[in-house]
């Protein structure tokens, strides 16, 4: 036998040897309780900022599963002041919201949008999602939870052991919620902040996933303009014409809209 065939059948008998994790009563009041943890503690905090690298797949139309990659930053001041920068190789953009506006700047599109939005964090999350089908970035995150389903009520919820995510030892949890599958690892310690978040989407072929890493968590005052000016080379324009014209996928994706 091949070491190609005694890989392939280490790898098959490992997978019919692993079944599904069950979780006992005590087992999901832990990670319950630790999911708690994390939410209060984030959901704290006056200001926070952090990095992140970002991973959504997609599936075409002939059933193949694609990864696009992004990194960015984050900086947020509760009640009503979040700043996110977002890079993704075919295009810079750039979210700012002060409490009162909102703006937006694509600099691969050359597009600037100002657009009035009075409110909290939690309008701007609600609003992004429910009215321009456009989620923040790690808005569950930013929340505790809040926003996706964290904190929604969940079929079941099982506490996988520790992890290692970039070096930190992690509380590895698992929900299932009706469409989606959750998974998130959360800092052990008296921080016990998101390390790495996925979201797999059970009821679309393929079941494609979302991810985001969190490096350089800082609790703490941040410095961030979240009122930023129009760049001298963009555009303004008005929010509609904004979204229609950002880019969500590379350039050479090609969009098939269902008649």
């Amino acid at each position: 036998m091949s070491n190609s065939s005694l890989l392939k059948t280490a790898v098959l008998a490992g997978s019919l040897l692993f079944g599904t994790a069950g979780a006992t009563v005590g087992e999901e009041a832990d990670a319950r309780k630790i999911l708690g943890s994390m939410t209060e503690y984030v959901s704290s905090l006056d200001a926070l900022s952090f990095d992140f690298e970002e991973y959504h797949e997609i599936v075409t139309t002939d059933g193949e599963r694609l990864g696009l990659a992004a990194s960015g930053s984050v900086a947020l001041v509760r009640p009503d002041k979040i700043r996110v920068l977002r890079r993704t190789g075919y295009t810079d953009t750039d979210l700012a919201f002060d409490g009162q506006t909102l703006s937006l700047t694509d600099s691969d599109a050359g597009l600037f949008a100002r657009h009035a939005l009075p409110g909290t964090l939690d309008h701007l999350i609600d609003t992004l999602r429910d009215d321009f089908a456009k989620p923040l970035p790690a808005a569950d995150l930013l929340t505790g939870g809040g926003h996706g389903g964290l904190t929604a009520p969940t079929a079941e919820i099982k506490d996988l052991g520790v992890g290692v995510v970039s070096g930190m030892l992690c509380d590895h949890l698992a929900l299932r919620g009706e469409e989606a599958d959750w998974q998130i690892w959360v800092a052990q310690g008296d921080t016990p902040y998101p390390c790495m978040f996925i979201i797999t989407s059970r009821n679309i072929p393929l079941a494609p996933q979302y991810r985001i890493e969190v490096h350089k968590w800082q609790a703490g005052p941040v410095e961030a303009d979240f009122a930023p000016e129009k760049p001298a080379a963009a555009t303004e324009v008005a929010l509609a014409d904004y979204l229609k014209g950002a880019r969500n996928l590379p350039p050479n994706f090609i969009v098939e809209v269902e008649k």
